[in-house]
């Protein structure tokens, strides 16, 4: 199921810090089939952090 770490309601501010989260690891082929936009997981098939763009699943590259 999903877990819900947080939620803004009303803030003015709409950044809040998480200083430690660990994603269950998912195999590819475990990926959910109706995902959310902005739905994060680590495929450990891949060994790639992944997040769903409201159409497809990509990989989190780093831009350095």
């Amino acid at each position: 199921g999903l877990l819900e770490i947080g939620r803004l309601v009303g803030a003015a501010d709409p950044y809040f810090q998480i200083y430690t989260l660990r994603l269950k690891p998912i195999a590819t082929a475990s990926l959910p089939g109706t995902p959310v936009e902005g739905m994060i997981v680590y495929d450990d098939t891949a060994n790639k952090l992944k997040v769903y763009n409201g159409s497809a699943w990509e990989t989190v590259t780093s831009a350095v």
